[in-house]
């Protein structure tokens, strides 16, 4: 699967405990194939953030969720085949065999 990922919102936040200012950046996160909704993440960044900077990492954060996606499909499909075998052993397990 691969995302595209587009900036819904973005404002200037404020952390409370510290009073630090960041950008609270909503992102959303699409197969770029079906077009359609992967996930939704708000993500932060310090203030002196450049775009590119953002942007980059943003990018960066797109190819993680690529990687979770792929790690969980392959499990999916390792379990399956587990679940194949766990039925194979049972079924020959005591058969009697003339």
């Amino acid at each position: 699967m691969q995302l595209t990922a587009q900036i819904k919102e973005i404002k200037q936040d404020r952390i409370k405990a510290s009073g630090e200012h960041f950008f609270d950046v909503c992102v959303q996160f699409f197969d770029k194939k079906t077009k359609k909704l992967h996930v939704e993440k708000r993500l932060g960044f310090p203030i002196e953030s450049t775009e590119e900077e953002i942007t980059s990492e943003i990018s960066k954060h797109a190819r993680m969720l690529e990687s979770e996606a792929k790690s969980a499909a392959d499990e999916k499909v390792r379990v399956e085949a587990e679940k194949k075998v766990d039925t194979k052993i049972k079924g020959l397990t005591g058969k009697e065999i003339k």
